[in-house]
């Protein structure tokens, strides 16, 4: 069962930003419920934005149109999609570890994952973090904690443009330019 749910814009988010922010919190207050009600597997928000419609499903490619028929109407306009072709690459398919996330589509396995995480725990543990705020989870594929890291960094803080939050979230090796050496006092590699 899919639904299309659309959110009032709150009077006191004045900007697109602040209501990004706080329908993050939201996502993730949801998802805390959802666990502790024993229903988080039952339940995923595709996407959950003011810009951005996520079109996820667990059929071929091919059949997307016919499983969502908006995307057959000619007026349905976009400036840019995301495909992958796979619903997950080397785990069991599942809506929440099927490609595209909300923020990214990455096709391949981090091999560094258990050192982000470990990263990432060390991290909320050092900011004392709520439940309902942690950026990290178990279950979840790689790409699924590299979008989870994305979405925090991308609503949660400063980082204006997501462009800038994908290049501190995967630097290149060896890099000396000062954009990497500011952002490495804050985020490990």
């Amino acid at each position: 069962h899919i639904s299309h749910v659309f959110v009032a814009w709150p009077a006191f988010c004045r900007t697109e930003a602040s209501f990004n922010a706080r329908l993050h919190l939201a996502k993730q207050a949801l998802r805390s419920a959802l666990a502790r009600a024993d229903l988080v597997r039952r339940v995923y928000m595709v996407s959950l934005s003011t810009s951005t419609i996520v079109y996820k499903a667990l059929v071929p490619g091919a059949r997307l149109p016919d499983f969502y028929p908006d995307l057959r109407d000619e007026r349905f306009a976009t400036r840019f999609a995301l495909f992958h072709r796979r619903f997950s690459t080397n785990t069991t398919t599942s809506w929440d570890k099927a490609q595209p996330f909300r923020m990214i589509a990455h096709n391949g396995e981090i091999n560094t994952i258990a050192c982000n995480r470990a990263w990432a725990v060390a991290r909320e543990q050092a900011l004392g973090l709520p439940p309902d705020e942690l950026l990290t989870r178990s279950g979840i594929s790689d790409s699924g904690s590299l979008n989870e890291m994305v979405e925090a960094l991308r609503y949660r803080s400063s980082i204006p443009h997501l462009s800038e939050v994908l290049a501190i979230m995967v630097p290149p090796a060896g890099t000396t330019d000062p954009f990497y050496g500011f952002w490495g006092r804050a985020l490990e590699p």
